[in-house]
């Protein structure tokens, strides 16, 4: 899959709520208005089947390779100047399934123009990030086994995991260096 040419308007509210929360929200299926229906007499219904219905079709898909290409991003928060803006370039995933897990490779090219953490703005500059990621479906985990950021004259390696079900906390460990 190849994706290029994108705009992502991420919106962080008062709150600190994000309007991108409401795009991958559990839907709500909305309810038909109740309607009064006059029942006319009919034929007595027949015998319940004893074979279920048939389930609906499934749609799978083998995802090998994403690639995403030219993405310009700008972070909004709600009454402040402070917009962040960034580009990327590129983003590769390769996908593997190995037994009960789904590996795969993360590389990320791009370059931040404006960035403010706490309404103080950090320098511009290149950023590259490459990981290596396994998903359990048994265990429903995710793991991170080698996270690579490097930001201007920082690096930053990862790893850890986090569990999608129950109260699991993330567990990740950082080691952060830097040229001078």
């Amino acid at each position: 899959i190849t994706l290029s040419s994108i705009q992502l308007n991420i919106v962080e509210y008062a709150d600190h709520s994000l309007n991108i929360s409401h795009a991958i929200a559990k839907p709500v299926k909305p309810r038909p208005p109740a309607v009064a229906v006059r029942k006319k007499p009919s034929a007595p219904a027949p015998p319940p089947s004893s074979t279920p219905p048939p389930s609906p079709p499934s749609l799978n898909i083998d995802l090998k390779d994403l690639a995403i290409t030219d993405v310009n991003i700008r972070w909004i928060k709600t009454g402040s100047e402070d917009t962040s803006i960034a580009r990327i370039s590129k983003i590769h995933g390769a996908f593997r399934q190995e037994g009960n897990d789904i590996r795969a490779s993360i590389d990320v090219a791009g370059e931040v123009q404006k960035l403010y953490r706490f309404g103080m703005p950090l320098p511009s500059g290149d950023v590259t990030f490459a990981s290596a990621i396994r998903f359990d479906k048994g265990k429903k985990t995710v793991n991170l086994e080698k996270g690579e950021l490097h930001y201007n004259a920082f690096a930053l390696t990862m790893n850890g995991s986090y569990g999608l079900t129950g109260a699991q906390p993330l567990d990740i460990s950082l080691d952060m260096s830097a040229e001078n």
